[in-house]
């Protein structure tokens, strides 16, 4: 065992984080309790389907296949995980992931439940962003429109009926140099 010096006594190493897991990981498991809800018959329609988990399927490939740089995200950043302390903001809670930062941003995005504001209107105020590729972006709010979709959830999933009604999956695949 290993010991470091902190103000004079001698103590263990503290033990390594736990590793990242991979973004693809982590919209999987979205992807599967998504599948659970849309299962429900209380909970099925157009949106709520299997052609639906398909679609962001086939759009998720594209964009994991074409990330070329990957940052470490916090990977379940929602208006409940961020806290305003006496020091400033904190985000709690991680699942802790790596990969594309624009999946960050659609997944915040997307999570927020709360406020009159279209998911269109929300992606038209990150376009400019300098870190972030709006056609990406776009493509990982799909993906994540289906994933966290909640019927039961009448404000957020009026927002993400109306973004996914107007959004065409092969559309954004072809925006997406691979």
């Amino acid at each position: 065992m290993r010991r470091h010096r902190v103000g004079g006594d001698h103590r263990p190493d503290p033990p390594p984080p736990p590793p990242l897991k991979d973004m693809a990981e982590v919209i999987e498991m979205r992807l599967e309790w998504a599948r659970a809800r849309f299962a429900d018959p209380r909970y099925a329609s157009d949106i709520a389907s299997p052609e639906s988990i398909k679609d962001a399927e086939r759009v998720l490939d594209v964009l994991l296949r074409s990330t070329t740089i990957r940052h470490v995200l916090h990977a379940d950043l929602q208006a409940k995980n961020i806290l305003h302390g006496p020091d400033g903001w904190f985000a709690i809670d991680p699942l802790g992931a790596v990969d594309d930062l624009n999946a960050e941003a659609a997944a915040l995005w997307v999570a927020v439940q709360d406020g009159p504001t279209s998911i269109q209107r929300r992606l038209e105020e990150l376009h400019g962003h300098e870190a972030l590729d709006p056609d990406r972006l776009t493509a990982w709010t799909f993906v994540l429109s289906v994933a966290e979709y909640r019927p039961y959830l009448p404000a957020s999933a009026r927002r993400i009926e109306h973004f996914l009604a107007r959004t065409d999956p092969d559309e954004l695949i072809s925006r997406i140099p691979v």
